[in-house]
């Protein structure tokens, strides 16, 4: 059996104003705390190189690195490398972690097809980086696959613009986009300054535009006038899942013969010690607010309808419920209703009860017992058959696929 001689110094390079990457190092923090113990220091800018010599490295690659800091020796860990840092051999040799962002341009897609939106465009990070094309492909290929295309803008660089200029050039374009349109942006920050061209011009959110942005800051997300729906991905797990794979590195070293810990230390939940190259981490759910909480539906009786379903689908609610609201025979709302939407009223309670059951699968440890009443089933046995019957697997076993992604 091995055994470490010294703690571990674990340097982490994170920029911990955003949101995202404080969930990340509450994640790196859970995963030392059980597996433990590390010494980390926490930088945000680069210290001499002769101040201090890491067992290891965590590194958001957002920021920007001096090239002398990267050393082949010390095993490093970094999250979302652009094509710039792979062209660099030192970089591409490390263990990475990478958004899966074509699966986030396709949930944008579905989301909008969803809400019946006709017209789509998207709003495009001001530089071209491996992540932005790639959302715009995978919210391409969705949409083309039910005959829609997208329309594209790119922002300005920040220190390339003014306000008053940029306004009026999304202003401009804003005005000639065809409504109702639903516009996905490839982040939170570009989201939010769509919705300030959106209120300049006096366009309606989210009845003539609807807009998605990624990454949910909370803060950033509530302060948006209106409040900006996002998408989540869970990133205080992959914070944790990062710190499991540089602990697998450190012990693939110490297999090796060279040694870091005064004591034995917990053995981690990976013991395999043939570890992956790159890990995808997936988008998790998307949180909806006031930019998007609309439905595209002409017919006001099904409108109606939807709207009923949506607010109260989490009660023992069924068809003869909606049909009492909307006030016309039962038989004629579901021909409207299938006219529309292309499923029953009763096939539409159970997506909106099924869509929030996997998202709390992803999201909670809850068990089945606690998750039928919160989405609206009469019992757990009913649910884990309504479940199965839909995805082909029991909830156990989607559980764990979709518990976090895949490498």
């Amino acid at each position: 059996m091995s055994y470490f001689q010294k703690i571990p110094e674990i340097q982490l390079f994170l920029q911990t104003d955003l949101d995202s990457q404080r969930q990340l190092l509450r994640g790196i923090l859970r995963y030392e705390n059980l597996h433990g113990p590390w010494n980390i220091s926490l930088e945000n800018e680069f210290p001499p190189k002769e101040n201090f010599s890491p067992t290891g490295r965590i590194v958001w690659m957002g920021l920007p690195i001096p090239p002398e800091w990267w050393e082949p020796h010390v095993p490093t860990v970094i999250l979302n490398p652009r094509d710039i840092h792979l062209a660099n051999p030192v970089l591409a040799s490390f263990s990475r972690f990478t958004y899966d962002t074509s699966t986030v341009g396709a949930m944008a897609a579905e989301f909008f097809l969803n809400k019946h939106a006709p017209h789509f465009a998207y709003v495009a990070y001001w530089e071209d980086v491996n992540w932005n094309r790639e959302r715009l492909e995978g919210f391409q290929k969705k949409l083309a696959e039910k005959g829609h295309s997208c329309l594209v803008i790119r922002l300005t660089p920040p220190g390339k613009y003014s306000w008053k200029r940029e306004c009026q050039r999304l202003g401009k374009w804003l005005q000639s986009l065809p409504k109702p349109i639903a516009i996905f942006a490839a982040n939170d920050a570009c989201a939010v300054r769509l919705l300030k061209a959106c209120h300049q011009q006096s366009i309606v959110v989210p009845h003539e535009v609807m807009v998605l942005g990624v990454d949910n800051d909370e803060f950033l997300c509530q302060l948006a006038r209106p409040s900006l729906s996002s998408i989540q991905a869970n990133m205080e797990e992959t914070g944790y899942r990062m710190a499991e794979h540089l602990d697998g590195l450190l012990r693939k070293k110490l297999h090796a013969g060279q040694r870091f810990f005064t004591v034995p230390s917990l053995s981690p939940p990976t013991t395999n010690l043939d570890l992956p190259k790159q890990i995808l981490y997936s988008p998790m759910e998307i949180h909806e607010r006031r930019s998007t909480n609309t439905l595209y539906i002409q017919d006001p009786y099904v409108a109606k309808a939807m709207e009923f379903i949506q607010i109260n689908f989490c009660e023992r609610i069924g068809v003869a419920e909606v049909v009492k609201i909307v006030d016309i025979s039962r038989r004629s709302l579901e021909v409207r209703f299938r006219k529309e939407r292309n499923r029953s009223i009763f096939d539409e309670i159970t997506h909106w009860r099924l869509e929030k059951l996997t998202r709390l699968l992803r999201s909670t440890t809850l068990s089945q017992r606690e998750l039928a009443p919160l989405c609206g089933f009469q019992n757990e046995n009913y649910m884990a058959k309504t479940f199965r019957r839909h995805f082909g697997i029991s909830m156990n076993t989607w559980r764990k696929q979709e518990a976090f992604p895949r490498s």
